[in-house]
């Protein structure tokens, strides 16, 4: 039998080839400009280390304040009470003198009266309502701090940059060195000097701290506070007879519970 072609797979013609090159091709060029758009989108949107410096830098600013809002909060007090001298004083120097008739006040001061209250109340407003984003200066002053502890500090820096969450509750597990656990009742005493709220628990040789309702609608601002305190006020007199080896902080998002 002489052999030939198969009728059910027959040769492409020169014509269906091309055809089929031009729409792998076309399919081709679709992946490519879908891969560089997505390419484009990502390098738009800020990196997720540049999201979590913002938060913590937004969270101590709005612990410590900010130069730019103390000087904003500055104008606001001080522009008013300038104004004010400013009017008494052409009213004193004769301005609107009741026996000597009514006399304009000097256009110097005029001017001097239109400006603060136009220009400098405003820059004060503007100020001091911009988002509390601390320096690169604070931060460092913050990690500092956390390294001159005598104990160490996991997770603080990590939990002021969490967002997306609007309560919760803060958990520091206290990990003590072997042998020198406080008794429960001891702790739950200095807990009632900066949070009347927090409930303890022992676990093995740790003691775990559970906060009351902290707000973390628009920073971490309230965990700075709350950490400085339950350290300054419980961790660090307790170290003295009971030596901390390491804290380590978390947090329970409230609204995931609703």
């Amino acid at each position: 039998m002489p052999v030939t072609d198969d009728p059910y797979r027959p040769d492409p013609t020169g014509a269906q080839q091309e055809v089929e090159l031009a729409r792998l091709a076309a399919e081709g060029q679709h992946r490519i400009q879908q891969a560089q758009a997505a390419a484009t989108k990502a390098a738009a949107q800020p990196s997720h280390d540049a999201v979590v410096e913002a938060a913590v830098r937004a969270s101590l600013g709005a612990h410590y304040g900010t130069p730019v809002r103390k000087v904003g909060f500055a104008f606001l007090w001080a522009c008013p009470l300038v104004l004010v001298l400013a009017v008494g004083s052409c009213l004193a120097d004769g301005g609107m003198k009741v026996n000597a008739g009514w006399q304009p006040m000097p256009m110097v001061s005029v001017l001097f009266q239109l400006l603060l209250f136009f220009v400098f109340i405003p820059i004060g407003l503007v100020l001091s309502l911009r988002k509390p984003i601390c320096s690169p200066g604070r931060v460092a002053a913050e990690k500092a701090w956390a390294l001159s502890l005598p104990f160490a500090m996991d997770n603080y820096f990590y939990e002021l940059g969490a967002s997306g969450r609007a309560r919760c509750h803060f958990t520091v597990r206290v990990v003590f060195h072997p042998g020198r656990t406080p008794d429960a009742p001891i702790v739950q005493g200095l807990l009632g000097l900066v949070d009347t709220d927090a409930k303890i628990a022992a676990k093995g040789g740790d003691i775990v701290i559970r906060s009351g309702v902290i707000s973390t609608q628009f920073n971490n601002s309230q965990i700075v506070g709350y950490t400085h305190r339950l350290i300054d006020r419980v961790l660090l007199p307790l170290h003295q007879s009971h030596a901390i080896e390491r804290i380590v902080l978390s947090s329970s998002d409230l609204s995931l519970d609703e």
